[in-house]
């Protein structure tokens, strides 16, 4: 996949947008409407990307009372007061743009163990996701087309 942009990989993943003061019961009902999606995109009132909140987060807030005792205090603290995106959001994200080397991606993805990297244009608008099953389904079809 060598000199590939990331643009070569549309349509990307969509994104599920919130807003900041989200409530958990309505994020809640958007992951569940959204099973296959695994983070939501949290952006400010110019559609600015300002942090994601993944699936697991928000499980985690929901069962906070499971987290184990001997868990950092403060991330527990956390997980018990949260209300809203706000309090939820992860802000040190790593993001790609569409015409970063799809290379760069993937060791960002490895690097960091991520299975998705937001997309961010020009203005810091989340425009969709890469994910890791999107790269392995174009490289079975490089796989593929050597063959033949």
């Amino acid at each position: 996949m060598k000199k590939k942009k990331v643009k070569e990989f549309k349509p990307y993943d969509a994104p599920l947008i919130v807003r900041p003061e989200m409530i958990i019961e309505d994020m809640l009902r958007l992951i569940l409407e959204y099973p296959n999606k695994h983070h939501l995109c949290v952006v400010d009132e110019n559609d600015k990307l300002i942090g994601l909140i993944s699936r697991k987060r928000i499980f985690r807030a929901v069962f906070s009372h499971h987290v184990p005792a001997d868990s950092r205090l403060h991330e527990l603290y956390a997980l018990l007061t949260c209300e809203t995106a706000n309090d939820l959001l992860t802000r040190n994200i790593i993001t790609i743009s569409e015409t970063d080397d799809i290379d760069k991606a993937i060791s960002a993805m490895i690097k960091e163990d991520l299975s998705e990297l937001p997309i961010t244009n020009n203005q810091g608008q989340v425009i969709g996701f890469l994910t890791s099953e999107m790269l392995l389904e174009a490289k079975i079809k490089d796989f593929l087309k050597k063959r033949s």
